[in-house]
């Protein structure tokens, strides 16, 4: 009978961390994509720039659109991704709004 406590008590306390570890999967998931957005959108509009494919008016416009505050994207995606793109020597000339 002590087997069977052990072994239920164990299952029991199994099944209440799964969704604990479902829910920072599901954050670290949230986190990546907007990362990967803000990176992804940032450098599309510098290369646009470079390019000259748009003014450098219409390239800080867009940039300070693309990292404006959104209390639906999470802020450490958002900084994390800004101070990248800043620290890149490759977007020097690029408008990127203040940290």
């Amino acid at each position: 009978m002590p087997f069977l406590k052990k072994a239920f008590t164990a299952l029991t306390a199994s099944a209440l961390l799964i969704p604990i570890g479902a829910q920072a999967v599901e954050n670290i998931d949230t986190q990546s994509y907007w990362y990967g957005f803000f990176i992804g959108s940032a450098a599309m509009t510098c290369a646009f720039l470079e390019d000259g494919l748009i003014t450098r008016a219409q390239a800080k416009e867009t940039l300070i659109k693309i990292f404006s505050k959104d209390p639906e994207i999470p802020e450490v995606s958002r900084k994390a991704a800004l101070k990248e793109m800043v620290q890149d020597k490759q977007n020097k000339s690029c408008p990127l709004p203040p940290r």
